[in-house]
């Protein structure tokens, strides 16, 4: 029967198509809307080509949400007072809800309506994003009028005025004989950027909970996602739908550091202050991106909940879901267990772990990275990163869809084309550490002050402890304004710096480095990013190809599941506490230690290159591995009857015999399927 179905005549094949349209316009299940509000006029948008592309906007929207706190990460830090360990521990609680929940949901993928659930989840990812915003609407420097920050600050007054309540956030130390600040009688409501206060916990708490909704938002995604494209479309064409979406959800993070990039250079408190982005207390309007991509989020995901719940006229077959509890759990437990043993599944899956460990770590801290390594303002490392490696990625994902559906590659194919990114992708690290600047030269700091300028600091009181770096008239840099005798400041500009010379001026932010790196690294980030996001379609495709119709669903979850796990959760973590070891000063306060004023970027660069190469030589392992069981592998088993083990018998037959040449033709051929 199967036979006769293969070669079907056309007019046959015409017949059987208008069959399957005229069941399927009777079966409530393939019809668009909800309930009894079911109109025709929605019919035309009941095909897989109108979902993926309503869904691809709700992705868009998830995915820029998702990413929009890693170009925060600088921001939140001076806002809140976080160090890195705390803003790395923010972006893996978005993994925490994840972690609870996708193993269960993804069971669960044959006994709901897709669809529905989807454009719930994308809801609630719109949710988690407003929600982030009540940190700064909540904060004293937003409830307080006329204190905190630069808050009411008039364009052109003094800032020496304004701040005199601590030395520290006046636009620096002055020398003016000032004490260190009093932790007995600081009044908490003039804040130090960078430094803890009583909110920071606050704010902490309140961020951790708004991405942990968006992990228990994103648990269903990829495994609903993959099956309900997958028994709808022809299983050569799914890499294609796939690729389509990835590849603009990956738009996403290119919004998120674009926007993100526009925002920083808007105060947080939307007011016109006498300060530039460059100012080490500039603090950018964070919570403003949060609130636009959660609002467009929750609109995006309202059309996805209309489509139906499947578009084939007959249920695939599989179990109707009416099992109890105990033997779902059961269930769950012995196709984990399944999967667990099944060698080139966990191969895959776990070299797909550490490639995430390292792009979740890095990624979350790429825009800092730059800022510190290139001396660049945060808004600035934030396009830089749109352009790069989130459009290279986006680029990357849809050439690896394309490969796969274009070329029909097999199973097998797969895993070369995996092998040859992998091994390729040693070569980017090695590069990427010879693509960095030397560390600043700071008077005060690193670089003793010349001869004839020891006696211009004598009667200052310079903490040694509190960095606000200055670019002097000279063009050296200083440890703060007090290490460069400057007395007084008018508008943004220290004036009467006897360090300096007769009529010697500073300006806050270190001098421009004549570090030309950057571009160089752009380059190589960009191709870097492009080549490694070519494997991940070929690396899903793969994962539910060795494995059977029935564990497909479970097996996408499990494959999340674990990813998150070893990945995309303990990567930002490990990577924030890493770089917290380059610190060489602190924004400090009677509260204690905050987020990080400077760094030592050469051992940040030698840190992240290291860690990143091991990684990688690891992962290459894996593959190697992966690859050679894959061509010792009987695919029959896994319903792959067009894939069958490379042996040298059978290439012997190909040769000698020109019926069996025939038959292995047929069966690599992917266009000859059961129908």
């Amino acid at each position: 029967m199967e036979e006769s179905n293969r070669f079907i005549s056309p007019p046959d094949r015409k017949e059987v198509m208008r069959a399957e349209m005229k069941s399927s316009a009777h079966d409530p299940e393939t019809q668009c809307g909800t309930g009894a509000c079911k109109p025709k006029c929605m019919t035309c948008c009941s095909n897989i080509s109108c979902f993926t592309a309503f869904y691809s906007m709700a992705g868009l929207f998830t995915s820029t949400i998702s990413m929009y706190v890693t170009s925060q990460v600088t921001t939140l830090e001076r806002y809140f007072g976080f160090s890195s360990s705390h803003t790395g521990f923010i972006m893996s609680c978005n993994d925490i809800g994840f972690l609870l929940t996708t193993i269960f949901v993804s069971h669960a993928a044959r006994r709901v309506h897709i669809p529905r659930v989807l454009s719930v989840s994308t809801i609630v990812f719109g949710v988690s994003g407003i929600l982030c915003t009540l940190a700064y609407f909540l904060s004293p420097t937003f409830m307080t009028e006329g204190q905190g920050l630069l808050k009411g600050q008039d364009k052109g007054q003094d800032l020496s005025i304004h701040f005199n309540a601590t030395s520290s956030i006046k636009g620096g130390q002055l020398c003016d004989g000032t004490d260190k600040v009093d932790c007995l009688n600081v009044d908490e409501n003039i804040v130090k950027v960078g430094a803890p206060t009583s909110f920071t916990p606050v704010a902490l708490t309140i961020i951790a909970i708004g991405m942990i909704l968006q992990g228990f938002a994103k648990s269903p995604r990829q495994p609903f996602l993959t099956c309900y494209i997958d028994d709808n479309v022809k299983k050569t064409d799914t890499g294609m739908y796939l690729g389509i979406i990835m590849a603009l959800s990956i738009f996403g993070p290119a919004i998120a550091f674009g926007l993100g990039g526009f925002f920083s250079k808007v105060y947080v408190t939307l007011e016109d202050v006498y300060i530039t982005p460059r100012d080490p207390r500039w603090v950018g309007a964070w919570w403003v991106g949060f609130l636009l991509f959660g609002f467009l989020a929750i609109l995006s995901g309202i059309p996805v909940f209309f489509f139906p719940r499947r578009f084939k006229p007959k249920p695939v077959d599989h179990s109707d879901g009416k099992s109890g509890f105990m033997e779902n759990l059961k269930d769950i437990f012995k196709g984990v267990g399944a999967l667990v043993t099944n060698k080139l599944y966990m191969l895959v899956v776990l070299a797909n772990c550490l490639t995430l460990f390292m792009v979740g770590g890095f990624l979350a801290f790429m825009p800092k990275y730059m800022e510190a390594q290139f001396q660049i303002p945060a808004w600035f490392a934030n396009i830089v990163m749109g352009i790069i490696g989130v459009f290279a990625a986006a680029l990357g994902s849809f050439l690896g869809g394309c490969l796969v559906t274009k070329l029909k590659l097999t199973p097998i194919a797969c895993a070369k084309l995996i092998l040859g990114i992998s091994a390729f992708a040693v070569i980017i690290p090695i590069l990427g550490y010879f693509l960095g600047c030397d560390n600043p030269e700071i008077i005060g700091f690193n670089v003793q002050r010349p001869d004839g300028d020891l006696n211009c600091t004598n009667g200052c009181q310079c903490d040694d402890t509190d960095y606000f770096p200055i670019c002097g008239s000279d063009g050296k840099n200083y440890f703060s304004p007090c290490h460069a005798g400057c007395s007084n400041q008018q508008g943004q500009v220290f004036v009467e710096c006897a360090c300096l010379g007769v009529n010697g001026t500073a300006t806050p932010g270190l001098c421009d480095t004549d570090c030309k790196m950057l571009a160089p690294f752009m380059c190589l980030a960009f191709f870097g990013g492009l080549v490694a996001t070519m494997a991940g379609m070929p690396s899903i495709i793969f994962s539910i190809r060795c494995v059977t119709d029935k564990q497909k669903s479970l097996a996408v979850g499990l494959s999340s599941f674990l990813q998150t796990l070893l990945g995309w959760f303990p990567g930002p973590i490990v990577i924030g506490m890493v770089t917290d070891t380059s610190c060489l000063t602190w924004s400090t306060s009677c509260r204690g230690k905050g987020a990080c004023s400077m760094y030592d970027i050469y051992d940040l660069r030698l840190k992240r290159h290291m860690i990143e190469i091991a990684f990688k030589l690891v992962t290459l392992c894996m593959h190697i591995a992966m690859f050679v069981i894959a061509r010792r592998t009987d695919w029959s088993q896994y319903g792959q009857e067009g894939v069958l083990p490379e042996k040298p018998e059978a290439e012997t037959l190909m040769i000698t015999n020109g019926k069996t040449k025939a038959k292995w033709t047929e069966y690599n051929d992917p266009i000859v399927k059961k129908r």
